[in-house]
């Protein structure tokens, strides 16, 4: 420190900071990716593959749009199975025999392509 309390740096402090050591940064990045195509990505294709077969599933049994039949699918996945009461009126043209089928199409669709994922 001078007179005036500033500091004076007297050598070339360049190789201090010119080639930090980086290897800690990319050995997370690694480990983060290899936890995504490892864990995630695989949970992921899982739930598609569930939910693609679900999906056609309704659609085997009742024709509607391809919109409405996956909100049908979210719901009642999202409901452990079952169409809740509350959402019942959002397909009120179903009957109550084509709400079954369509609930048991579904468990059978999580059982098909593995452990149940969540939405």
């Amino acid at each position: 420190m001078d007179a005036e309390q500033r500091m004076t740096v007297l050598n070339e402090p360049v190789d201090l900071y010119r080639y930090f050591d980086a290897t800690s940064n990319a050995e997370y990045l690694f480990e983060c990716i290899e936890d995504t195509i490892d864990r995630d990505l695989k949970t992921e294709l899982d739930f598609l593959r569930f939910f693609d077969a679900a999906v056609k599933s309704v659609m085997e049994i009742v024709d509607m749009p391809n919109q409405r039949a996956a909100l049908l699918v979210r719901l009642i996945h999202q409901n452990k199975g079952r169409l809740s009461k509350a959402k019942r009126q959002l397909f009120a043209e179903l009957t109550d025999d084509e709400v079954r089928k369509i609930e048991s199409a579904i468990t059978a669709a999580g059982e098909a392509t593995g452990p149940e994922q969540e939405v």
